[in-house]
């Protein structure tokens, strides 16, 4: 498979145009009218204004005739009941925050789809995919570099887990000694390389140095024999992996060009007729926008 044809492919293919003012798309909405519900709305607020005349020549009255304070409560309570039965706004408060939701989060799935923002997502995820696919050589050339490098390591460790503490010569380490740092896991050269000598009871500094030095002398004795070969099974076991990636990411590729067509011609359709879930939530809006009028 050419990568390099495809990807060029992929670069060059014309992503959608931008997308017109869903608004104008959709048109005026004739026939529109408000909902039983505003109409209710409407109709206590026109009763509750005729009340509250009444209310209020009483109240006047009683604060004229009878008892001020009783007609200043019923003033009160009259403005209170009506201000609350003239807010239509606030009584749609809650619809009309969700309508507006609703229309904002379908402009934009539908600005996306039949606009540029789709096409180019998907387009930049093929070229990231190619990208992956260019890069496996030296993927597979480091993977197999670490796996050479583990076999150095193997042998480093086998050299100097050969050299014993018990055998050997070391400054001021006399068998007892040499006892005590065995029974704390310091068995050989490798052993002291990992931890430090001087947790072991009676190892201070100086002593401790001697061993380590011990240690160090015998790994600069070591000489790594590139003949003897990395383990078969894994360096298959890393070449069988990256096979695999490699063919899926091919499988992936060869899908762009259909799919990216595909979004491009879905883009053009919807730019000609917009979904039904788009028309459905400006129409919700503007029904909740007349309700409040």
């Amino acid at each position: 498979m050419d990568i390099g044809q495809l990807l060029t492919a992929i670069k060059t293919m014309p992503a959608p145009v931008r997308a017109p003012d869903p608004e104008q798309l959709i048109g005026p909405l004739l026939g529109l009218s408000r909902s039983a519900a505003a109409k209710k709305a409407r109709r206590e607020r026109n009763a509750a204004g005729a009340a509250g005349v009444v209310a209020t020549v009483v109240a006047l009255y009683l604060m004229s005739t009878v008892s001020g304070f009783w007609g200043v409560a019923l003033l009160i309570g009259v403005i209170v009941v009506a201000f609350r039965s003239m807010d239509i706004k606030g009584r749609f408060a809650t619809e009309l925050s969700g309508a507006k939701s609703g229309w904002e989060e379908q402009r934009k799935i539908w600005e996306s789809n039949a606009g540029p923002g789709t096409f180019e997502k998907r387009r930049n995820h093929y070229v990231d995919l190619a990208s992956a696919h260019a890069i496996l050589p030296q993927k597979e050339r480091e993977r197999l570099a670490i796996l050479e490098q583990k076999k150095r390591q193997l042998q480093l460790e086998k050299h100097m887990e050969s050299h014993r503490i018990d055998r050997a010569k070391i400054p001021r380490v006399g068998r007892g000694r040499k006892a005590t740092l065995e029974s704390y896991g310091f068995e050989n050269a490798w052993d002291v390389q990992q931890r430090p000598v001087t947790n072991v009871p009676g190892f201070g500094p100086s002593l401790a140095s001697d061993v380590e030095t011990w240690a160090k002398t015998v790994e600069r004795k070591f000489v790594f024999n590139a003949s003897i070969p990395t383990d078969p099974a894994a360096v298959q076991a890393v070449k069988n992996d990256i096979s695999k990636q490699r063919a899926e990411l091919e499988r992936e590729l060869t899908k762009a060009p259909a799919d990216l067509k595909h979004l491009a011609d879905h883009a053009s359709a919807l730019r000609s007729t917009p979904p039904q879930a788009l028309v459905d939530a400006y129409k919700r809006l503007k029904q909740v926008e007349l309700d409040v009028s």
